[in-house]
């Protein structure tokens, strides 16, 4: 979507114990890169406060990438008494472990790319998304164990989701949406009008940023601008939004959610290479119209007749 929000590669780590996945960005694939995304790992993923590299971190399995079979990565383990042990070339099945699980990561990031009829291009959003989702749903061999209850007595094993079995408490979906959704995000500040200041088409880019006022509740002004929902950021609280007018990227905690895709919002994208688009830009929406949804297309019964089952395919052709 934006130069700043994208990354080239991305590294997929896995906890072999609790199967909790954690999906990072990465600008290039280097070695000091690596490094760095495992100790920001190490900080903002603890699964208890006492956690630590040098004491808690045994050994990590990796591929036979060349970033990661390098010497600084080596000598990095050994400074922290870390073991590397890497896959064969072409044979990532000794990493089976990290291969299903973003094998299954993929999946879900197709589904609500589907579902919400985006392309690829939202997939440095959607793949962080999936990722979550994975994490918060149960999955096979996930078990945990509680605790004694005051007799002593130890209840049965019972399933449970990687994030519990990693951090040891429920996981919170409260901020999850449907990715892809149309929204409405307040805004704070609005932009000056200096078009009639000469000196205007003087200054630099961030210089015009900083030329904004804070909006008050005097002010009668639209506040509200119509987003797409593309996930929660990592290190803040709110929503990631997507303004599709002017292309930007920002967070918002006040956001007013279409999660049934009942409003038109969404642009045109196409799913894969030379595909139809999934919406007709150059159609003009008629205002006497009621439109069902602009979501997933309806699905067709036996009580619908022919040109109705087919009146999303082509709109406006059966008026």
């Amino acid at each position: 979507l934006t130069a700043a929000t994208h990354f080239k590669n991305f590294l997929f780590a896995i906890c072999a114990n609790a199967r909790y996945s954690i999906l990072l960005g990465l600008r290039r694939k280097r070695a000091r890169d690596v490094i760095q995304a495992i100790e920001h790992l190490a900080t903002y993923y603890k699964p208890f406060p006492e956690y630590n590299i040098d004491d808690h971190l045994i050994e990590i399995h990796v591929d036979a990438g060349s970033e990661l079979l390098s010497e600084e990565l080596y000598n990095w383990g050994i400074k922290h008494n870390v073991k590397i042990i890497a896959a064969a070339p072409e044979h990532q099945h000794q990493n089976g472990l990290i291969e299903r699980a973003y094998q299954y990561t993929h999946l879900i990031n197709d589904s609500i790319l589907g579902h919400a009829r985006l392309g690829p291009r939202f997939t440095d959003f959607s793949l962080p998304h999936a990722n979550t989702i994975r994490n918060v749903l149960p999955l096979r061999n996930v078990t945990i164990t509680p605790p004694p209850d005051e007799h002593g007595q130890h209840p049965p094993t019972r399933p449970a989701t990687p994030h519990e079995r990693y951090y040891g408490t429920k996981p919170n979906i409260g901020r999850l949406r449907t990715f892809g959704c149309p929204c409405v995000g307040k805004i704070h500040t609005r932009a000056v009008d200096r078009s009639n200041d000469p000196n205007h088409l003087q200054v630099s880019t961030s210089q015009r940023r900083q030329r904004s006022r804070p909006l008050h509740s005097t002010n009668l002004v639209q506040r509200g601008v119509r987003c797409i929902y593309i996930g929660v950021p990592q290190r803040q609280a709110g929503h990631l939004l997507f303004n599709a007018a002017s292309g930007k990227v920002f967070t918002c905690q006040d956001v007013l959610f279409d999660e049934h895709f009942t409003s038109l919002l969404h642009p045109t994208e196409r799913l894969f290479y030379d595909q139809l688009p999934t919406r007709d830009a150059t159609y003009q929406l008629d205002q006497d119209r009621t439109v069902a949804t602009t979501g997933p297309p309806p699905i067709a019964t036996d009580d619908d007749s022919s040109e109705d089952s087919l009146a999303w395919l082509h709109p406006g052709e059966f008026d």
